[in-house]
């Protein structure tokens, strides 16, 4: 039954597919996927990369803004101080 209806088809088909394995060397393969590899990891280290900077940027950021809010909460007490709070602190005479 299956062939008489696969018969049928290709008989009325415009075109045949002829289907076979591939051809290409196996050392012509591994020289592609090395290369191929080898793109992917540069690609993979610049992104670190940026990653990285885009890190230590948002990093250098948040270490700024922490000592702005220090400093402003320690402000009142620096204000108690005659001498200025940095003076006092570089003074050779701190005991």
């Amino acid at each position: 039954m299956r062939n008489a209806v696969m018969s049928g088809i290709q008989d009325s088909a415009d075109f045949a597919i002829k289907i076979h394995p591939p051809v290409q060397d196996v050392d012509e393969t591994l020289r592609s996927l090395d290369g191929i590899m080898m793109m992917e990891d540069a690609e993979r280290r610049a992104s670190n990369e940026d990653f990285v900077d885009a890190e230590q940027r948002l990093l250098a950021l948040h270490k700024a803004k922490i000592r702005e809010i220090v400093a402003a909460a320690l402000e009142p007490i620096h204000a108690m101080f005659p001498v200025g709070y940095e003076t006092l602190m570089n003074s050779e005479a701190v005991i």
